[in-house]
C-alpha cells in the first residue's frame, strides 16, 4: 500500500515538473519568434530601438530579461540580436532550478545597397 502511494507521489512530481518545464519552453519559443519578427522588420531601425522593442516584448510575455541582457548588432545588411536571461523553474515545492537561457536571431536587410555601403 505504501509502495503505491510513493509511486503516485513520484508520478505526480514528475508530471508537475514536466508541466513547469513546458511552460518555460513555450514562453521561450514565443519570445524567440517575437524577437526574430522584430529583427526581420527592423532593417533600417536603429539597433538601440530594436533592443528596446525586444525588451518590451519580453515584458509582455513575462520573460525575466534585463535590458542589459539584450545586445543588438548590425554589420552592413545583417542584424543580429543576442539575448541571455535566467528563468527560475519551480520543479518541486522546495526546489527551483535556475535555467540559463539564451537566443540569437538574425536577419538580412533587403534594401538596395548604396554607394556608401559599397565604400565609394
Amino acid at each position: 500500500m505504501i509502495g503505491k502511494v510513493v509511486k503516485i507521489a513520484v508520478a505526480l512530481a514528475l508530471v508537475h515538473a514536466g508541466l513547469r518545464v513546458s511552460i518555460v519552453a513555450a514562453r521561450y519559443y514565443r519570445f524567440r519568434d517575437a524577437a526574430w519578427q522584430i529583427v526581420v522588420r527592423g532593417g533600417s531601425t536603429p539597433t538601440d530601438r530594436l533592443g528596446d522593442a525586444i525588451f518590451a516584448e519580453a515584458i509582455d510575455l513575462t520573460v525575466p530579461v534585463e535590458r542589459a541582457g539584450i545586445e543588438v548588432r548590425r554589420n552592413r545588411d545583417l542584424t543580429t540580436a543576442d539575448v541571455f536571461y535566467v528563468e527560475s523553474v519551480p520543479l518541486l515545492p522546495n526546489y527551483t532550478y535556475p535555467a540559463e537561457l539564451s537566443l540569437s536571431v538574425e536577419a538580412r536587410s533587403m534594401t538596395p545597397a548604396t554607394l556608401q555601403d559599397l565604400g565609394r
